[in-house]
């Protein structure tokens, strides 16, 4: 047969990933982690200072507490089975018949105690600055929405309560941890050892 009947192969063009696209999806999910991490610890020690303000004020003890800590992660484990939104919870806790705006509370934390309680140092960028404060004030919104839904539904906590527990959080974060007089460590050891609760997010 003549070479010139024989058909000629096309190259195919490769479809395949850029190396600086690769780079890109690499630091985008390195970001992702790291803010992430953020809202963890933000949760972590929000609960812990819910925890104390419901044993100290509320007078909840260890079983009460450790079946709210049960039921927190049961939110979370239906979060990450994407059985439930917990990012919902906030609105579906105003429909509810609870006065209590727990996105509002959130921002009543001044910006410097946010940034304490996720462990997060303040960057000279105002675009990532502003993307970081959302991350973990939604974190902190979030977690008051857990602990305030889990009051409301399992402990038939009143709406009038569930203010003064709100008012409370902001009261001891504005005036004790901002102010300088404990930190969370203390929170944290004091917590345990009157309770024996210690918050283990999973």
């Amino acid at each position: 047969m003549s070479n010139k009947l024989v058909r000629k192969k096309k190259n195919k063009p490769k479809y395949g990933w850029m190396q600086d696209e690769i780079d890109a999806l690499a630091r985008k999910d390195a970001r992702d982690r790291q803010l992430a991490g953020y809202g963890v610890t933000m949760a972590n020690h929000a609960l812990e200072i819910g925890f104390w303000v419901l044993h100290d004020k509320f007078g909840f003890g260890k079983k009460r507490l450790n079946r709210m800590m049960d039921c927190i992660n049961a939110y979370l484990v239906a979060e990450y089975n994407e059985e439930l939104n917990i990012r919902q919870l906030p609105l579906a806790l105003q429909k509810m018949k609870v006065q209590v705006d727990v996105c509002a509370e959130a921002k009543k934390v001044p910006q410097r105690c946010r940034l304490k309680m996720a462990e997060m140092d303040r960057m000279n960028n105002p675009n990532e600055f502003k993307t970081r404060m959302y991350v973990i004030t939604e974190a902190l919104s979030v977690t008051y929405a857990m602990i305030c839904t889990e009051l409301v539904t399992r402990e038939k906590i009143s709406g009038a309560k569930i203010c003064e527990f709100m008012n409370e959080c902001t009261a001891f974060i504005n005036d004790y941890l901002d102010g300088g007089w404990v930190c969370q460590e203390d929170i944290r050891y004091q917590l345990e050892k009157e309770t024996g609760v210690k918050v283990v997010l999973k």
